[in-house]
Parts: C-alpha cells; sequence; structure tokens
C-alpha cells in the first residue's frame, strides 16, 4: 500500500558527552491519515464558486507539518538513520517505533521537514533512502552528514520541496547547537 509520508528529523543528546558534533540525528517518516493509493499529493478542498482567486493554492491546515502543530509528530514512525557500531556505521530501519524511546538514545527534540510529494510503500522509502550511503572512509562522516544526503536525495528525486529540505535543514542544524560548544568549553 503507498502511502504519503510527513518527514521529521529526531535529534538525540550526544555521547559521550552532549556536544554539537556528538549530537546523533535520524529521519522520521509517519504515514498521513490521508494517504490512499494513487494519491499524488494532500487532496485541495474544492473551492467554491464564489470564492475569490487567490496566488496560491488552498492548503490543508491540518496537514501542515510545523512546530505549530506538534500532534503530526506523535505516534509511531518508520525511523532510518545511520549508526555507528564497532565496525563502522550502518544504516539502522526501525519501523513502526517512538522515535522518543529509541534505545541507547536519549531523546532531545524533534523537528519538523514536511511531507513527501508522492506516495510510496515503506518499502520504496526504505529502498529510496538506502541509495545513500554511509561513508565508513570518511572521518567526518556522522548521523547528521546523512540526513543531509538523504533530503538531498529526496529532493533531487523530487520527493520532497526545495522548500521543506531547506527548512529541515535549518532546524537539525538549530537543534544540533543548543548542545554544548567543546570548543568553549
Amino acid at each position: 500500500m503507498t502511502q504519503l509520508f510527513q518527514v521529521s528529523i529526531s535529534i538525540y543528546r550526544g555521547e559521550p558527552q552532549d556536544y554539537q558534533r556528538y549530537r546523533h540525528a535520524a529521519l522520521c517518516f509517519r504515514p498521513t491519515s490521508t494517504s490512499a493509493a494513487g494519491m499524488d499529493a494532500p487532496p485541495s478542498p474544492p473551492l467554491s464558486s464564489t470564492s475569490a482567486p487567490t496566488s496560491s493554492p488552498p492548503t490543508q491546515p491540518e496537514l501542515a507539518l510545523s512546530a505549530d502543530n506538534p500532534k503530526l509528530m506523535q505516534g509511531p514512525a518508520l525511523v532510518l538513520h545511520a549508526v555507528e557500531n564497532n565496525e563502522g556505521w550502518e544504516l539502522s530501519v526501525a519501523a513502526s517505533v517512538d522515535p522518543s524511546g529509541l534505545p541507547n538514545k536519549s531523546f532531545a527534540t524533534e523537528v519538523p521537514v514536511g511531507m513527501l510529494t508522492k506516495t510510496l510503500s515503506k518499502a520504496q522509502l526504505v529502498s529510496v533512502v538506502s541509495q545513500t550511503t554511509v561513508d565508513n572512509e570518511d572521518p567526518e562522516f556522522n548521523s547528521q552528514v546523512w540526513v543531509e544526503a538523504v533530503l538531498t536525495r529526496l529532493t533531487a528525486d523530487s520527493l520532497l520541496k526545495g522548500e521543506d529540505y531547506h527548512n529541515g535543514l535549518d532546524a537539525m542544524v538549530d537543534a544540533t547547537m543548543e548542545a554544548a560548544d567543546e570548543l568553549a568549553m
């Protein structure tokens, strides 16, 4: 079954110290309640014949993913993230989990990104995201770099709007910057 997904980024406190560079980021995908097979975008409400034309298309406020509408960032999500183990980085996929309760992670916050522009099945979504590989050769690679790369891929594949890419990336950086700066220590 294909679905529309709301995208957000969960941020976790750094280990062993909560410094900016140690903050962990994970992508969260939640199916929308209005998802249906064959839909490419949330339906717009019909315009009445007495409505004046507007310069922007009508929107559905209840589907607007933002910090002002936190109920959309609640409940189980498909969580994908790059995790580091003894052998390097690898992709981790957890279906139907609460992002604030990931094992071995101390939840800090969740920031909105936006809505995917096309319907996908969970398997298709995981396939697209898994095309963004982890880079075990780069000593600067971390989960934040991986999230940015996935958002870039989703945008390049026209699955995410450019504005949502920028807003999500900015929000992730802001959430990361809330941690201590180890250079100031």
